[in-house]
C-alpha cells in the first residue's frame, strides 16, 4: 500500500497577499520617529497602555529638563555653574534619557524615562572607566517616578537615593536640520543645581546614507543617527567631567572621606573591621622569634566602638584570646 505525499503548492494569489503584508509591515517599521504632527515619538520604559490612557508624547524642551535660562543653540557646551568644587569627587554619576509627555486627563505635563536596550546602555556604563574619581555610572529607570509623568526633581531625588551626586539627564529634541539631536543637562543632584548643558546634532552623510540603503555599509552603527549623536554626546560629557575633576579641591580634613560615607562594599560589612591581635609565639611555629605572628579576628558591629583607641581592649574581652589548657596524653 503506497502513501502519496500531499500537494503543498501554495497558490500564487496567497503568495501575493503575503508579499503585500510583509511590505506594509516593513514600511511601518522603518518609519521615522517623527509623527505626522512633527512630534518626536519616543518609546517609554513601560507600554503606553500601562501608563495612562490619556498620555501623549510631546517635544522635549529646556524647561522639561529644569533649564529656565535662554541657551545658545550654536554652542555645544554651556557652563551654567563653573565654580570650582571642593570635595565633590569621588562621586557616582547617574544617566537617564527622558521624553516629555502630556496627560490630557489631568492637564499635566511631565517627563518619563525612555526605554534603552542593554547594548545601548553599556556604552554609558563604561564611558568614564579611565576616570578614577567617577566611582560608578548608574542608569536610572522608572523606580520612584510617577508613570503618568514626573518632573526633573523626581529624577534628581532618585539619583541621590542611589548614591550618585551627579545626574546627567538628556532627551532627544526636534531639529529640522539634523537627523537626530540631543539636549543634555549635568546636575548637581544633591544641591539640585544645573552645572552644564550639552547640545549635539548628527546628520548622516549622503554617501553613507546611500550605502546603508543598499546594504553596502559594513558598520551599521554609522547608519543610525541616534547612535552617532549619542557617541558625540558621551565624548563631550566625558571630557567635561575630566575638566571638572581637574579643578576640584580636596575637602576639609575634618570632613569624612567620601569613600566611607557611601554604600559599603558588601551589605554586611558596615561597621566591621579587622583588628590585629598579638598572641603567644610559643604556640606557633615562626621563622623568627623576634617577629611573632599576628592573628586577626573579625569584630562584629556591636563590639566596634569608634571612640575606643587602637590599643584599648573592648569591654567584652574579644581582643584577648582564651588560654589553651594543656591536657596530658593519658587524659585524652
Amino acid at each position: 500500500m503506497s502513501i502519496q505525499n500531499p500537494d503543498w503548492t501554495i497558490p500564487r494569489s496567497r503568495v501575493l497577499v503575503v508579499f503585500v503584508l510583509l511590505t506594509f509591515l516593513s514600511t511601518c517599521g522603518c518609519m521615522s520617529r517623527n509623527g505626522s504632527n512633527g512630534v518626536v515619538q519616543e518609546e517609554p520604559a513601560l507600554e503606553w497602555s500601562e501608563l495612562s490612557p490619556n498620555l501623549m508624547a510631546d517635544n522635549t524642551n529646556e524647561s522639561d529638563l529644569g533649564i529656565f535660562v535662554p541657551l545658545d543653540e550654536s554652542v555645544p557646551v554651556q557652563l551654567i555653574d563653573g565654580t570650582p568644587s571642593r570635595g565633590r569627587f569621588p562621586s557616582g554619576v547617574s544617566v537617564v534619557r527622558v521624553t516629555a509627555v502630556v496627560d490630557s486627563g489631568r492637564g499635566s505635563r511631565g517627563i518619563l524615562a525612555v526605554s534603552m536596550a542593554s547594548d545601548r546602555a553599556v556604552y554609558w556604563n563604561h564611558f568614564v572607566d579611565d576616570l578614577p574619581p567617577i566611582r560608578e555610572v548608574t542608569m536610572l529607570r522608572t523606580l520612584g517616578i510617577d508613570p503618568r509623568g514626573g518632573s526633573w526633581k523626581d529624577f534628581l531625588r532618585e539619583s541621590v537615593n542611589v548614591k550618585c551626586d551627579l545626574c546627567l539627564m538628556y532627551a532627544r529634541i526636534d531639529d529640522v536640520d539634523a537627523d537626530a539631536a540631543f539636549l543634555a543637562v549635568l546636575w548637581d543632584a544633591v544641591a539640585a543645581r544645573p552645572l552644564t548643558t550639552f547640545r549635539v546634532a548628527a546628520t548622516i552623510p549622503e554617501m553613507v546614507r546611500k550605502a546603508c540603503q543598499k546594504g553596502d555599509s559594513t558598520d551599521t552603527r554609522a547608519c543610525d543617527a541616534e547612535h552617532v549623536a549619542e557617541s558625540e554626546l558621551r565624548e563631550l560629557v566625558r571630557n567635561h567631567l575630566w575638566d571638572r575633576v581637574a579643578v576640584d579641591a580636596s575637602g576639609e580634613t575634618t570632613e569624612k572621606s567620601p569613600w566611607r560615607n557611601k554604600l559599603p562594599l558588601y551589605p554586611r560589612d558596615k561597621g566591621r573591621r579587622w583588628v590585629p591581635l598579638q598572641v603567644d609565639p610559643s604556640r606557633h611555629q615562626s621563622r623568627s622569634m623576634e617577629d611573632p605572628p599576628t592573628e586577626h579576628r573579625f569584630l562584629s558591629p556591636s563590639n566596634h566602638d569608634p571612640h575606643r583607641g587602637p590599643d584599648e581592649t573592648p569591654q567584652d574581652g574579644l581582643a584577648e584570646l582564651p588560654e589553651r589548657q594543656s591536657v596530658a596524653p593519658d587524659q585524652r
